[in-house]
């Protein structure tokens, strides 16, 4: 599975801070994009931050910059159920 989860968009005149997962489930013969409809404490947009997959099934999100500023916390998705959740704050 390929992910992507924030960044920036620096387009001139309108930066902004992207926040939205996107997957691409490679093991798929036709693999495309696609944004799952989450539910739980979602994170805020970020950039600069740190984003993993453990154990096959859990997006790790940790710290980061957006427009609160820097972020120092940890939020999960389980891609099972495509829930969010804060680890801590």
């Amino acid at each position: 599975m390929l992910v992507v989860f924030g960044g920036e968009n620096n387009t001139p005149g309108k930066k902004e801070v992207l926040g939205s997962p996107l997957f691409m489930d490679l093991d798929e013969k036709d693999s495309i994009w696609f944004e799952p409809n989450c539910t739980g404490n979602c994170p805020p947009p970020r950039a600069g931050h740190t984003c993993v997959m453990a154990e096959g099934s859990m997006l790790l999100v940790f710290g980061g910059e957006g427009e609160d500023g820097h972020y120092n916390d940890m939020h999960v998705l389980d891609t099972t159920a495509w829930n969010w959740y804060c680890a801590f704050p």
